[in-house]
């Protein structure tokens, strides 16, 4: 697994809020327009949150990020996450920090190639 990149939002990125459309500006800002990740994925997702308050799933805290990946242009589809890993933090400032590393070929058989 070869780590490529760390992006940090501020803010909790769901489907349908405000911070997703800036969490998509603040990607694509820090991707700079270049091409979009190929191959097999691997992504870490961590979400901040002030309390437990209204205190998402952690399923439903992945699709908004993952789906801002895809818009950015980050990655092209995100059929590509073959590995994922969630965790959610209580008592801190809101914010989603996302890890992306690649995954080595594999062959039809599962081997690593």
């Amino acid at each position: 697994m070869a780590f490529i990149l760390t992006l940090t939002i501020f803010a909790l990125v769901t489907l349908v809020s405000q911070s997703r459309y800036e969490a998509i500006w603040a990607i694509q800002k820090v991707w700079n327009k270049k091409a979009p990740l190929e191959g097999e994925l691997e992504v870490h997702y961590e979400f901040y949150f002030e309390n437990h308050q209204g205190e998402p799933d952690t399923s439903n805290c992945i699709e908004g990020p993952q789906d801002c990946l895809q818009e950015a242009n980050v990655i092209k589809n995100d059929k590509q996450i073959k590995k994922l890993v969630a965790e959610k933090f209580f008592g801190t400032e809101p914010r989603t920090i996302i890890k992306i590393y690649s995954l080595p070929e594999r062959l039809p058989n599962g081997v690593v190639g």
